[in-house]
């Protein structure tokens, strides 16, 4: 198994890979193998186009064979917010939370979407809030990102659904 959770908040990325696991390996087994034998590589990835050949070239620098060159789950996990009345928050942060939160994570599965629809069983894990769901005052900026999340994720659903990917 090859999993790659994104971190865009530091502009890094952490590439997992579990010799031996697939999508059929009990929950157990999962938990197990991710305490004791995952190997954590924190790297800086290229532009989005370039994320399957850069994931394959990491991997192969590193001497870690798998048994092909598909991604089996992709964890987008970033969340930043800033907590002031919608008035009073400047742009720069606007947009440092609109890019880490929500555009980050687009980035990111768009371009490693070749590589796990390559996989009968790949998924994607979004990770969101409740601020996706409920919004809340002066935090205008990460509600809209984590509504924006839910729609993309519910999106890539019913997009890619019927093949496979969840």
């Amino acid at each position: 198994l090859a999993a790659l959770a994104g971190r865009p908040d530091t502009g890094n990325v952490i590439v997992i890979l579990l010799p031996g696991l697939d999508s059929a390996t009990s929950r157990s087994k999962w938990a197990t193998a991710l305490a004791q034998a995952a190997v954590w590589v924190d790297l800086k990835p290229p532009r989005r186009e370039q994320l399957p050949q850069w994931l394959r070239q990491r991997m192969q620098k590193l001497n870690l064979s798998v048994d092909d060159e598909s991604l089996d789950l992709l964890v987008n996990n970033a969340g930043i917010a800033h907590y002031v009345a919608t008035h009073q928050m400047s742009d720069a942060e606007w947009n440092r939370i609109l890019a880490v939160n929500l555009l980050a994570p687009i980035q990111i599965v768009r371009g490693l979407l070749p590589m796990l629809l390559e996989k009968a069983e790949a998924h994607i894990v979004n990770i969101g809030s409740m601020a996706g769901l409920v919004a809340g005052a002066k935090l205008a900026a990460y509600n809209t990102t984590k509504f924006g999340l839910q729609g993309w994720s519910e999106s890539l659903i019913a997009e890619y659904g019927r093949s496979g990917l969840g």
